[in-house]
């Protein structure tokens, strides 16, 4: 056996220097395939440490941009959805004009409710079909020119701008409107006294988009005190809607004829009232906001006073319904003086800084379903009313109480504002009178 192993060594021995140079070569090709490999799985390692440690780096993604060749285009009907918002919109019985009502005009809601104390957003715009009869002015001297030339129950169109030195007398049927989508301002600049009055013959008329401010209009009924004031002398009434009234030095809109339409627009920030109603019977007022009005502090009690996010006088048969009244320096909703036959109902009275509700002198109201909460006086006050409703009514948190209702010292004997039951009925005293707030 020792014999065998010896003999086998030499053999090795032998064979190693015969083949000296062969076995230097398979000896070095084995070593130089084991570095490689080892080399290689060092790199793979290595290059995955760095991965993982650059991924928290923000610095590495300085120069990334997304890919947008996938990215399809909005469709115009996927645009319409991202601009449209969700207050409440009329019905196109009233809406801008259209000469083809089938393919009746489409409209911006109203607006939605603006923050104490910050300035109400540029006027809505509207969206309708221009009918083809239209006059499309773009300055202060077009659309003077363009009031006097056109005839009766043409559309003036204004495009985006503010218009200056406006100050029109209409006495014809005419529709002024704002081009769909534009912002337009009549701006009073603190110097005219008012901007639009409409007298005889301009009954049926529409006023639509516009936005009015800064009119140094006048405390004095028997002069101009609005901004816009459509006279009692017209045989029937006009619409306003979709409009913006601002920081006029006593009110907003005036109206007084019957049958008029006063809807989605914004009463904001001026000096007297927001709205103001007399002798409008027969009036819708709908998806108004009267806000942050009665500025110039006039007084909100006693004989003098007036001011009020809106108040209506001897007005009979008015529907008042989804309306905001907030943040008034005032009443908020102040019904007086021989009205009769009012329906004041799903409106928001809130923040005022007298009542939310007040139904003064006057008969047949019905007051339901409005929220009224936080005024600094009563939610809901009666005054020598009679023969009213106050039912279905959320009240809370007015300072005063939440309803009111008080013997008023008038009577027919010593005051001609009250009635002998001949006229309207409201006779200053407070009888037959149903108020029950809800649960």
């Amino acid at each position: 056996m020792k014999f065998a192993v010896l003999n086998t060594i030499r053999k090795l021995q032998n064979f190693y220097i015969s083949h000296k140079i062969a076995s230097l070569v398979l000896v070095f090709t084995f070593v130089t395939l084991l570095a490689t490999s080892s080399l290689a799985l060092l790199n793979r390692y290595s290059n995955n440490y760095e991965k993982i440690d650059n991924s928290n780096d923000t610095s590495s993604l300085d120069n990334v941009k997304p890919n947008l060749d996938n990215e399809q285009p909005l469709s115009s009907e996927d645009s319409t959805d991202i601009k449209s918002t969700n207050p409440p919109s009329s019905d196109s019985s009233t809406g801008p004009p259209s000469s083809d009502s089938s393919t009746g005009p489409k409209q911006e809601p109203a607006p939605s409710q603006p923050r104490p104390n910050e300035p109400t957003a540029p006027p809505q715009t509207i969206n309708y079909t221009i009918p083809s009869n239209s006059i499309i002015v773009n300055s202060t001297s077009s659309f003077k020119a363009a009031v006097s030339s056109a005839s009766a129950g043409s559309t003036i169109v204004l495009r985006a701008g503010i218009y200056t030195d406006i100050s029109l007398t209409i006495s014809k049927k005419l529709t002024i409107a704002a081009y769909p989508g534009e912002s337009v301002w009549l701006d009073g600049q603190n110097k005219l006294q008012f901007a639009l009055f409409l007298v005889t013959n301009a009954g049926g008329s529409k006023i639509q988009g516009i936005g009015f401010k800064k009119y140094a209009s006048t405390k004095d009924f028997s002069q101009k005190p609005a901004m816009v004031i459509i006279a009692s002398s017209l045989s029937s009434g006009v619409t306003v809607e979709y409009s913006t009234f601002q920081e006029s030095e006593s009110i907003g809109l005036s109206v007084q004829t019957n049958n008029s339409v006063v809807k989605n627009n914004v009463f904001d920030k001026n000096n007297w009232m927001g709205l103001h109603v007399n002798n409008g019977h027969g009036i819708i007022v709908q998806n108004n906001i009267m806000s942050n009005n009665n500025t110039g502090n006039n007084a909100i009690s006693g004989t003098t006073a007036a001011a009020a996010g809106a108040k209506f006088t001897y007005t009979r048969g008015a529907t008042i319904t989804n309306n905001q009244f907030i943040n008034n320096k005032a009443n908020g909703l102040w019904i007086d003086l021989q009205a009769e036959n009012i329906v004041i109902s799903n409106n928001t009275a809130s923040g005022n800084l007298r009542n939310g509700i007040y139904y003064e002198v006057s008969t047949k109201g019905t007051i339901t379903n409005n929220t009224v909460t936080g005024n600094s006086a009563y939610g809901i006050q009666l005054s020598g009313s009679n023969n009213t409703t106050v039912t279905g009514n959320s009240l809370s948190r007015n300072t005063a109480g939440n309803i009111f209702v008080q013997e008023d010292p008038r009577n027919v004997s010593n005051d001609p504002k009250c009635s002998s039951g001949k006229v309207y009925g409201a006779d200053c005293d407070s009888y037959n009178n149903t108020v029950q707030s809800s649960p």
